[in-house]
């Protein structure tokens, strides 16, 4: 009896430690790495990245404008701008036009309950 419980032990140990460290995927991207680089400016076209949910598809109305803001180096966000958005582009992204301010890669958009992130229209498939 002994042997045999140990032996389950050892497969349950054996299954944890290969199952634990496997990549998964979900509603993700692959993000680049931060860098300021060329503000998008009033006009732009930019792409959100949202969970892809229902409740944020019905949430996000075209015309509808989201705010968006940007972490500072002290862990406060500072309002940097606003988005129109233009429409859906995919099962989890949003085209959206610049209606002021300047716009930066992984920027927070944010709505109604409804947050997304501005990211390169490449993870859009654009």
């Amino acid at each position: 009896m002994r042997t045999r419980m140990a032996g389950v032990a050892a497969a349950v140990v054996l299954v944890a430690v290969v199952i634990g460290p496997v990549k998964t995927y979900g509603t993700s991207y692959d993000p680049q790495p931060h860098g300021e680089g060329t503000a998008l400016v009033p006009g732009a076209t930019v792409f959100l990245f949202h969970s892809g949910t229902n409740d944020v598809r019905r949430s996000l109305g075209v015309g509808e404008a989201l705010e968006v803001s940007r972490n500072r180096e002290d862990g406060t966000r500072a309002i940097v701008g606003k988005i129109r958005v233009v429409a859906l582009a995919g099962a989890v992204c949003v085209r959206g036009e610049v209606l002021e301010g300047g716009i930066h890669l992984h920027d927070l958009a944010a709505g109604e309950g409804v947050y997304c992130l501005v990211v390169p229209g490449a993870v859009c498939g654009r």
